[in-house]
């Protein structure tokens, strides 16, 4: 297997000799970019998704560190190398926690440097064969993942009905401690969408899905403790013990999952994220929420518009009332309408009421019950989206009941259908309303704090209460351009502004619009307009098409 490579070295004179010099091929690599700062890396690796960076691990305008952490957020499921001088080395140590592979002590032969490149690949052979399952394995290792496995799955059944020893028991034997305050866990569920292939989620056997569960297993396992377990529904669920301030690395760890899928299995994978909890038996209903937020982005698969890596979705962000899915308001008719509310079409709703109804008559099911429970999926469905209390007009549980027993079981039925169906576009209506506020507050961010060097996706993302990637793709989609593209647009527009209209000294202008390190707000510039910051202002504008 041959991986992709990416070189970066600010010296020029030293990224041609390793790149005319070292047998890449030979070592089981493709160069396929270079680049000269950290910034340029950056891009190019967005772009082109290396399989392994190998870059110097001091550059102008980012340090190595600042790098790695960097490539983190963007493409986590990338492998670095440093080449890095003795005075580096234990600088270079630090960062372990990013992926890295190596650290490769110059100054270094061609020969040297193919000798360890050689090394690397045989590194990521191993751990792209323990990932996809080929690894090799023992009877105790796989008495221990079965045993994990029959436990998470009796908490996903059963354990909002366990006591707090039986639970103790089952977090044993996954290997969880679950007893830590400074934790809290999720439920993930992962589903697979299209293929090169042309496979379609749900369309995997049971041997698959159990493979793709040790996939996820593996790459969780890294940093987390964790536990997967293909269920029978076609999903994989996964339980995570995050630290509170490690939201971002689990963020990273699933967006890794992701593009491995996409690079080595060639599939587009989702994954629905549950909101954070602090107790096993609340793992039953964090697995109901995941499956909501992933059966939202199943619905989505084959949209144009999405990352072709797949896509990962907070429950959070499908509903904002945490209580909405309480089990202790709806039975399993409530529950299936109200996530096809959420999720379903008009089709599959009108579908699933009539099996409903005609099912209670043919069993003659209490019809006062069942359509209290299927007014309350309707009322918890339309109050997920909103803060706000759902028009009084779409439920009235009693006027069902005394339709039914007036005019019979059709006039009941099509009441039901109708609110159903008023009940999705209301959803939807109010789908769009919380999107579009989100969107404007995110532009009302931009134009009015662009001079703010703390304002960054992840703080507005806080501010907003929703996830990154969820405030991020609304962003693109809506303004055709990402929020950092967005966000450096208006500060370079502003910069040039005072450029050209002021005699205020380069530094200021770079401080009154958001740059901390001038160097960098330079570099920034020039790439923006093709000029310096200061060749701009001596040619009044001139030079930048002016």
């Amino acid at each position: 297997m041959s991986y992709t490579l990416l070189l970066v070295d600010d010296e020029e004179e030293i990224r041609t000799s390793i790149a005319e010099l070292v047998d890449f091929k030979a070592a089981g690599f493709e160069l396929v970019g270079q680049a000269s700062n950290g910034f340029e890396a950056l891009e190019l690796t967005e772009r082109l998704s290396p399989d392994l960076i190998l870059s110097d691990i001091k550059m102008p305008y980012m340090t190595g560190l600042e790098f790695a952490a960097a490539v983190r957020d963007v493409r986590p499921s990338a492998t670095i190398a440093f080449l890095t001088g003795y005075d580096d080395f234990e600088y270079a140590r630090r960062a372990l926690e990013y992926n890295v592979a190596g650290y490769l002590l110059k100054p270094i032969t061609p020969e040297d440097l193919t000798a360890e490149l050689v090394k690397i690949k045989a590194r990521m052979d191993r751990n792209f064969a323990e990932w996809t399952g080929h690894g090799e394995t023992d009877d105790r290792k796989e008495r221990t993942r079965l045993a994990g496995e029959l436990a998470f799955m009796k908490l996903v059944f059963d354990g909002a009905d366990a006591d707090a020893g039986t639970r103790e028991k089952l977090a044993e034997d996954m290997g969880l401690c679950c007893d830590d305050p400074s934790c809290e866990m999720y439920v993930m569920a992962t589903g697979i969408g299209k293929s090169t292939g042309g496979n379609k989620a749900g369309n995997q056997g049971e041997e698959d899905n159990d493979r793709i569960a040790r996939l996820i297993d593996g790459v969780m396992k890294k940093s987390f403790q964790a536990q997967s377990i293909a269920l029978a529904d076609g999903a994989i669920a996964t339980l995570v013990l995050v630290k509170k301030e490690e939201k971002n690395e689990y963020a990273a760890a699933v967006r890794e999952t992701l593009e491995l899928f996409a690079k080595y299995l060639k599939y587009k994978a989702y994954c629905g994220i549950s909101a954070p909890f602090t107790s096993l038996k609340h793992v039953r209903r964090g697995y109901k929420e995941a499956r909501v937020a992933l059966d939202s982005l199943l619905g989505n698969d084959g949209n144009e518009e999405s990352d072709t890596t797949g896509e990962m979705l907070y429950a959070n962000d499908v509903e904002k009332t945490k209580n909405s899915r309480d089990d202790d308001f709806a039975d399993r008719f409530g529950a299936k309408l109200e996530q096809l509310l959420k999720t379903g079409t008009e089709e599959q709703i009108c579908e699933y009421l009539a099996f409903v109804l005609a099912k209670a008559e043919e069993k003659r099911i209490d019809m006062g019950g069942l359509t209290a429970n299927l007014v309350m999926a309707v009322y918890r469905a339309a109050k997920s989206v909103t803060d706000q209390a759902p028009p009084a007009d779409l439920f009235s549980a009693g006027a069902f009941a005394e339709e039914f027993r007036v005019y019979g079981a059709d006039r009941m039925k099509n009441g039901i259908s109708e609110v159903c169906l008023k009940a999705k576009k209301y959803l939807e209506e109010q789908r769009k309303t919380s999107a579009s506020q989100l969107i404007d507050k995110a532009k009302e961010a931009i134009n009015s704090r662009f001079f703010d060097a703390e304002l960054t996706l992840s703080s507005l993302s806080d501010e907003l209460c929703c996830s990154v990637p969820y405030l991020s793709s609304l962003v693109s989609k809506s303004c055709g351009a990402s929020f950092v593209s967005l966000l450096t647009e208006k500060r370079m527009e502003k910069a040039k502004e005072l450029l050209l209209g002021s005699n205020m000294k380069i530094s200021e202008i770079c401080e009154r619009c958001g740059y901390l390190d001038q160097h960098y707000f330079s570099y920034g510039f020039k790439k923006y307009y093709g000029v310096s910051p200061a060749k701009m202002r001596a040619a009044g504008g001139e030079d930048a098409g002016e």
